[in-house]
């Protein structure tokens, strides 16, 4: 079966994508989660506690169950971007994009030549995708992040960067690039909200934001958001048993 990339082709006919951002990159997990009706799941590399070596393990859970494994890299960096898409990721996000040329970067990382200058190495990712073609191979997700102050300020260039698929707001950086906190979200930071979805929707691509509960998610949704984490498997586990022992204790 010809590899399609369902992020992209969800995105396109202008459906939402709901994921859940991992911290850590245990396969059993990975095989429970994918279970669900999730459409992505990101495995954290500059934040979490994954690794290289994790991501062809957990990436095999999402084989044949339309779930798009997604990896955010440590930083804008041709080598690291290339080696997540070599474990077969279908979208990589990338942080700390201040400018078009950062962005430009990211998306040259992520294509091969002469639409970027990604190493030819598919391995296991061609396998995965059971192919060799370099242009099939470069239909990965590039998904930049905006989270700073200078970031915002150049959004509209951001979006119109071709090569680039979706801008991914991280709402605690944004805030601190504003001069908040980063709980502290008036309307100074919705406004900043907005403004990106605005620069992508004028654009024509994704636009994604990180969030912590269903309900969030859905508003984010009825804005017009289309890459939104709605859970973490930290934030699953301990509040789950948090909620269960204090049923437990009467409290």
């Amino acid at each position: 079966m010809a590899f399609s990339n369902s992020l992209l082709e969800r995105w396109r006919s202008g459906a939402v994508t709901y994921g859940l951002w991992c911290m850590t990159a245990n396969p059993t997990v990975a095989e429970y989660v994918a279970t669900t009706d999730v459409d992505w799941v990101l495995w954290d590399q500059q934040h979490g506690l994954v690794t290289d070596g994790d991501l062809a393990p957990v990436f095999r859970a999402c084989i044949g169950r339309g779930l798009a494994p997604v990896v955010r890299v440590a930083a804008n960096d041709m080598t690291l971007i290339g080696r997540a898409l070599d474990a077969g990721a279908h979208g990589v996000v990338i942080p700390l994009v201040d400018t078009a040329a950062d962005a430009a970067r990211a998306a040259a990382a992520c294509r091969y030549p002469p639409r970027g200058n990604r190493s030819f190495g598919p391995n296991r990712v061609g396998l995965v995708m059971d192919t060799y073609d370099p242009v099939k191979l470069g239909e990965v997700a590039c998904i930049v992040m905006v989270e700073t102050a200078t970031g915002l300020a150049n959004v509209g260039a951001i979006a119109a960067t071709p090569g680039v698929d979706a801008i991914l707001i991280g709402p605690s950086d944004l805030a601190l690039g504003l001069g908040l906190l980063p709980d502290r979200r008036p309307e100074k930071h919705a406004a900043a909200v907005r403004r990106i979805a605005e620069a992508c929707r004028a654009n024509g691509i994704a636009a994604g934001i990180v969030l912590g509960d269903g309900e969030t998610a859905r508003e984010h949704a009825k804005l017009g958001f289309q890459f939104i984490s709605c859970a973490t498997e930290i934030g699953l586990m301990v509040g789950g048993l948090q909620r269960e022992l204090a049923t437990a204790r009467g409290s």
